[in-house]
């Protein structure tokens, strides 16, 4: 444990910046442990050390994401496809790039994200793509505090360059003829068996969610659900999906039990299907994770050795985090590590039923492992989700029992699918079984006491995170000084979630987009947004800034969103197109050919956006601005054309394509 700790704090030091440093210090402090011969203490440093070489060696350096710039040609194989209703975004991995399709070059494995308008021509995640596409080195700006990196969230699944591509730039398309593009067609054809079977439309995409791990079928209205009663776990392919397949196996190796040389080929036949199962799901951390450690009992089973839990999960995490160390940023990483981890330390010291009572004892474990995951996870999936369950264990208790049956039955179904066999019966029981489980949510969503937009602190977590690492030390040792340490942590927990500073909540800030312009005006009662978008994009704005701004309402505490449509007046802001009065300070909007003001007028800010055609001295006719803001939605020649005008006359003024306005209130 120590070792592999060792090795995710080098990663974790590495992806916060401190290359040359962690990289040079642990190695000179391993060369000095070991020459004065405290091996132990120089394993540890030099897992530090390997930890930060690993994670720099499979990070992308500069000149190979800055050669991903303009247009270029690119071949590259489709591992998943997202579907929305006017586009399409395609994850893959890219192989050759290039200007010109004669002379494509091998490039360093990364993966990006492409992005297409359409949802033809038809693509399946496997298919090896040849395609001309435009690269986008933007960097991540916050025009608003607090919203959605988007940047972030991409870079830990792993994804580090972004491109558009139009249909008519897909120039080929075959199957891939690599391994992993073998299984990811595999993943599809399976998911394929269960949507064209006879099951209800909700149970088909659950099933193939929990299945195959293919997340963009089920609708977002059930995972809310889901979340909101605690079993969200259920839908993420994880250790409990990989025992109910151990089970499945099992009862189709059956008859190599009947022969002694079968029986003894049996683990090394169920260590197979599982890695098997692992690929065509995407070796996602948490049931890489789960297979690792259940190879390692089959393998102690088979030789006869000891079984660790610890080292087997530490062996895990270590492995993974060897092949690809930025799985340690993702959510599931951490969520899947932290449940198991939990399970382990709190399982049997919560449990208070002694083992001879097997009946009760196999009741109450359930309880305690469960209390013990939710107990290790708690902060962690508040902080990322701002939701904490309070009847996550009766959701758990009442699910289980219904989920084993459902996930084994799909399963059992995709075989039946795979040979021509069409069960009406089973696909029945499986939409019951579905059912069950959705009204098991239903009920525990309805019970008073949910906790929804709870705000986590980052000190909050670290320390709360102590407190809980200390509490499972003392429950299994009894020793007071981990009870006192735990004390402490959790009292300055408390501490910095009383004591953090509020946010104001009157603001007003410049969030561009690639063709409009977004004003978002903070009031405590609602964030409104006023856009240069015409009305018929507002559903799809509307719809993309909740989920933009949630953590910034969230720790204002306004709970109403709205695209702007007319006039606002307020008692602190008052808007009539194009003038915006908030405070002291004033910002006219040019967004049409010409800006039609009655009279020459004094303004704060000039925002100028996409639609304005005359030029900045024709502007400054109509008004006297304190600050020219030229917005990033501005077609580049034309931006370029403003930016000399404003610097040749001496005009102060800012681009939104290289850094934000901030809060246009905050002088008042």
């Amino acid at each position: 444990m120590p070792v592999t700790l060792a090795f995710a704090a080098g990663i974790a030091a590495v992806a916060a910046g401190l290359n040359i440093i962690i990289c040079t210090l642990p190695l000179l402090a391993a060369i000095a442990l070991a020459l004065s011969g405290r091996r132990y203490l120089c394993a540890i440093a030099a897992a530090v050390t390997l930890g930060a070489a690993d994670m720099w060696l499979n990070t992308p350096d500069s000149d190979t994401l800055s050669a991903l710039q303009g247009t270029l040609y690119a071949e590259c194989d489709i591992a998943a496809i997202h579907e929305s209703e006017t586009t399409r975004s395609l994850t893959v991995n890219l192989i050759q790039t290039g200007s010109d399709t004669s002379h494509l070059e091998s490039c360093p494995p990364l993966k990006a994200r492409i992005y297409i308008p359409s949802s033809l021509p038809p693509l399946s995640p496997g298919d090896r793509i040849l395609l001309r596409c435009s690269f986008s080195s933007r960097p991540f700006i916050e025009y608003v505090p607090g919203q959605l990196n988007t940047t972030a969230v991409l870079a830990r699944q792993g994804i580090n360059a972004q491109a558009v591509a139009k249909p008519e730039d897909i120039l080929r398309a075959h199957p891939s003829p690599a391994l992993m593009m073998r299984f990811t067609a595999l993943r599809q054809r399976i998911s394929t068996l269960i949507l064209r079977s006879g099951l209800e439309g909700h149970t088909k995409e659950f099933l193939v969610t929990t299945i195959t791990g293919s997340s963009e079928y089920l609708d977002s209205d059930v995972r809310s659900g889901f979340a909101a009663a605690g079993i969200a776990h259920i839908l993420a392919l994880s250790g409990l999906h990989v025992g109910i397949l151990m089970a499945f196996c099992s009862l189709l190796l059956m008859p190599m039990m009947l022969s002694g040389r079968l029986r003894r080929a049996m683990p090394l036949c169920m260590i197979a299907l599982l890695w098997i199962f692992a690929a065509t799901t995407g070796l996602s951390p948490s049931v890489t994770r789960a297979v690792i450690m259940a190879t390692v009992l089959l393998a102690a089973s088979m030789l006869q050795r000891r079984h660790s839990s610890w080292n087997s999960l530490c062996l895990a995490a270590l492995l993974i985090l060897i092949i690809n160390p930025t799985a340690l940023l993702s959510v599931s990483f951490q969520l899947s590590f932290a449940a198991v981890a939990g399970i382990l330390a709190f399982g049997n010291t919560l449990n208070p039923v002694p083992r001879r009572h097997t009946r009760i004892y196999a009741f109450s474990s359930i309880l305690a492992m469960s209390a013990g995951a939710m107990l290790a996870t708690a902060l962690v999936s508040t902080f990322y989700f701002h939701r904490l369950p309070l009847w996550f264990l009766l959701a758990n208790i009442l699910s289980v029992p219904v989920l084993t049956p459902l996930v084994g039955g799909g399963m059992l179904l995709v075989l039946l699918e795979s040979i021509g066999i069409n069960a009406s019966w089973l696909c029945s029981l499986l939409d019951l079984l579905y059912r069950c489980l959705t009204g098991i949510a239903d009920l525990c969503n309805r019970l008073p006491g949910t906790a929804d937009g709870i705000i986590v602190h980052p000190l909050t977590l670290v320390t709360g995170s102590a407190a809980v690492v200390f509490i499972a030390i003392f429950l299994n040792n009894r020793k007071k000084v981990f009870a006192a340490s735990a004390a402490i942590c959790a009292a300055t927990a408390a501490v910095f979630a009383v004591v953090a500073p509020e946010d104001p909540k009157h603001g007003v800030y410049i969030s561009p987009s690639t063709y409009s312009t977004e004003i978002i005006v903070s009031t405590p009662q609602c964030l409104r947004i006023i856009s240069t978008a015409p009305a018929s994009e507002h559903p799809k704005l509307l719809s993309t800034a909740k989920i933009l701004y949630s953590d910034f309402m969230l720790r204002r505490g306004i709970d109403s969103i709205a695209v702007n449509t007319g006039d606002i007046s307020t008692g602190y802001v008052l808007y009539t197109a194009p003038l915006l009065s908030a405070g002291s300070k004033t910002l006219l909007i040019a967004d049409s050919k010409k800006i039609h003001t009655r009279s020459k007028m004094d303004v704060d800010y000039l925002l100028i956006c996409r639609g304005y055609t005359g030029t900045v001295a024709d502007a400054l006719q109509s008004v006297n601005a304190g600050q020219v803001i030229l917005s990033a939605d501005l077609h580049p020649a034309r931006h370029k054309k403003y930016a000399d005008e404003c610097a040749a006359a001496g005009i102060a003024w800012l681009s939104l394509k290289n850094q934000a306005a901030g809060n246009l209130l905050s002088a008042d």
